[in-house]
């Protein structure tokens, strides 16, 4: 795993940060929320799609003081939420 800032995986995808710019990830990324560790990222997939049932999940990870998260309007949405130290 090479580590990156979120600015850094921000500015190779075209994407934005909105929260701490600075925060490494330096572990794996996963599917699996459960799986991940300190410094690895998941991705949640169809978020905007299946709003419905995936609000809640979506504020949630946005309302937990261990995750930077964002939701991106990509595709059918995704949450993308980084643990932090």
């Amino acid at each position: 795993m090479i580590p990156l800032s979120l600015r850094q995986i921000a500015d190779i995808t075209g994407g934005v940060v909105r929260g701490d710019d600075a925060i490494v990830v330096d572990e794996p990324a996963t599917l699996d929320s459960r799986a991940v560790e300190p410094g690895g990222l998941f991705v949640a997939d169809n978020v905007l799609s299946h709003s419905d049932p995936l609000a809640q999940y979506s504020a949630a990870r946005k309302a937990d003081p261990t995750l930077e998260s964002v939701t991106v309007p990509l595709d059918r949405g995704l949450e993308v939420s980084v643990v932090l130290r």
